[in-house]
């Protein structure tokens, strides 16, 4: 039963009218010399009243009432700010392209969350991704292994994806803009490194040429294997693999890095701030006068006359009381 409900006396069944309103007079006639019970306002379960503290000193009580969609905690109670933890995305293929457009809808969007995407991405991986479009003809070569995705794909997501496509070239050029606005401005930087695929298939070539797979602001470098097979390694000394994983670990050293000049520049911001706050003594002879051990009055000076034998310091008089 619901708190509310415990505060609603229940009617006998058949009872008219009149009866039901004398029955609530003789209830507030009574109400002083008959107190709720402790039942009444229990604090156990989830509803009703909750005590945060209580001493045997107290001299008054404070009562916290939530809104209609609140709750007795979560409306007087700070949910705690999670720290964003940096992001890298190693992105194949049309990946790549789903990477740079989500971050531009993180961009614009009004959602925390969506924000946070782009706030905390500090680096990509694009593994033959077409940023320029590739020829899909290619793409339905059985050798290549794609065909299967070719015949599902929507005939228009295909036409964007074909070089000189001039929704791929918007895209591209707003991503691009997006980046150099953000370093500019804000002076935040996502790292960007570009793999593409050295191998081509025997009559097809490269799904993905090497002119589309690369961004020619950032670096990049090759992976001797097919479209599909540049994500596959046998072991861990594959060529291939070094060089992302040799990537990757850069950017981790890189964020730790970050991290802990941070960290120290916090600590120097903190230390600095204590020094500011710590009350400074300043002695006679400081001041330039003689050093004066007695009890002294600080008065600011008001008028033109000064008493004699009085000493002026530092825009004070101070009086010898001794």
């Amino acid at each position: 039963m619901s708190f509310f409900q415990r505060l609603v006396r229940p009617s006998a069944p058949h009872t008219n009218a009149g009866t039901e309103l004398g029955q609530g007079i003789e209830d507030s006639r009574n109400a002083s010399s008959n107190p709720p019970t402790e039942e009444l306002f229990s604090t156990v379960g989830d509803h009703g009243l909750q005590t945060l503290s209580e001493n045997a000193g107290d001299i008054i009580d404070i009562v916290f009432v939530h809104g209609l969609t609140g709750n007795r905690e979560s409306t007087w109670t700070d949910k705690p700010t999670k720290n964003l933890r940096p992001l890298i995305f190693i992105a194949h293929s049309l990946g790549g392209l789903v990477v740079e457009q989500a971050l531009l809808v993180s961009r614009g969007s009004a959602q925390q969350h969506a924000k946070d995407l782009l706030e905390s991405t500090v680096a990509i991986a694009f593994m033959g991704t077409p940023h320029l479009g590739a020829n899909l003809a290619n793409w339905g070569h059985p050798i290549s292994k794609l065909s299967n995705l070719l015949r599902k794909t929507n005939s228009e997501i295909v036409g964007v994806l074909q070089p000189g496509s001039e929704m791929l070239a918007a895209v591209q050029q707003e991503f691009h803009t997006m980046l150099d606005d953000r370093s500019r401005n804000d002076g935040k930087y996502i790292d960007i490194f570009c793999f593409y695929e050295e191998v081509g298939y025997t009559g097809v070539g490269e799904i993905v040429p090497k002119q589309s797979a690369i961004l020619t602001a950032y670096p990049n470098n090759g992976i001797h294997a097919t479209h599909t097979g540049m994500t596959k390694f046998k072991t861990a000394k594959d060529a291939g693999y070094v060089r992302v994983q040799d990537r990757l670990w850069l950017w981790y050293n890189m964020v730790e890095e970050s991290q802990d000049a941070w960290k120290e520049k916090k600590e120097v911001a903190k230390r600095q701030q204590q020094r500011l706050l710590q009350p400074t003594s300043v002695t006679e002879s400081d001041r330039g006068g003689t050093l004066y051990s007695g009890p002294i009055f600080n008065a600011p000076i008001s008028g033109r006359n000064v008493i004699p034998g009085t000493q002026v310091t530092g825009g004070t008089t101070n009086f010898n009381l001794s």
